[in-house]
């Protein structure tokens, strides 16, 4: 417990207050100028027409494929799984993944919450849903949370895997995720594409600011461990 501590210590430590300034800085930059769009006709005009192209793939097996896909990204999924790498992350002591992870989706799902009660945005008509769907519709949920979600665990395989193989799959298999769940999103009718492409932006830079800071503590780590072995 005492190593957990320590980790939980080093982990949010100057750097990482100093990265999570600058993204609220960002975020906040970002959500104004999202705010200014969103309220010009041109860009309702586009959701429309983006919606009325994906709904034209729609048919009975693709129906039922992009329902399936969808809940990758649900937090009734995400959730769960989360708990059992995290207890994995635990068992095997790896504190850094276990926080990192932790941290990623806990701050991840106030900020998509947070900004939902803030554009309080209708979702598509309900006529058009092939689920439904509660809450609003601005930004997208799932989206968010699944970049989050397996962009950081394809970040743990990444940096564990031996075999280039497995480095490039974790890759493409979480940029393939992220775009079946991103599109199901709108296919289904419960998401304007500007919800989900907001969702993708904020996320990513999100995501790219923990790898970052995980990054400089491997390479921190990296040097220690050889001054350690070269005394």
């Amino acid at each position: 417990m005492a190593e957990l501590l320590n980790n939980f210590k080093s982990f949010f430590n100057r750097n990482f207050f100093i990265l999570f300034f600058i993204y609220i800085l960002f975020l906040t930059l970002f959500l104004s100028i999202t705010s200014f769009f969103l309220k010009l006709s041109a860009i309702e005009q586009f959701d429309n027409a983006v919606q009325d192209a994906i709904f034209s793939l729609r048919e009975e097996n693709l129906n039922s494929i992009m329902i399936f896909i969808t809940y990758f990204g649900d937090k009734e999924i995400i959730f769960p799984l989360s708990f059992f790498i995290i207890l994995y992350f635990f068992l095997k002591k790896k504190y850094e993944f276990l926080i990192a992870l932790l941290t990623s989706i806990s701050i991840i799902s106030v900020i998509v919450y947070s900004i939902k009660l803030f554009f309080y945005k209708p979702r598509p008509s309900l006529a058009d849903a092939l689920i439904l769907e509660s809450g609003f519709s601005f930004p997208s949920g799932h989206v968010a949370v699944a970049i989050v979600f397996y962009g950081i665990l394809s970040y743990f395989v990444f940096i564990s895997a031996k075999r280039n193989f497995e480095k490039i799959s974790s890759i493409l298999l979480f940029v393939i995720m992220v775009f079946l769940i991103t599109f199901s999103r709108v296919y289904l009718g419960v998401h304007f594409l500007s919800d989900v492409m907001a969702s993708m932006i904020f996320s990513t830079v999100w995501l790219g600011f923990l790898i970052y800071l995980l990054e400089i503590k491997r390479k921190q780590e990296v040097v220690r461990d050889r001054s350690i072995i070269s005394v």
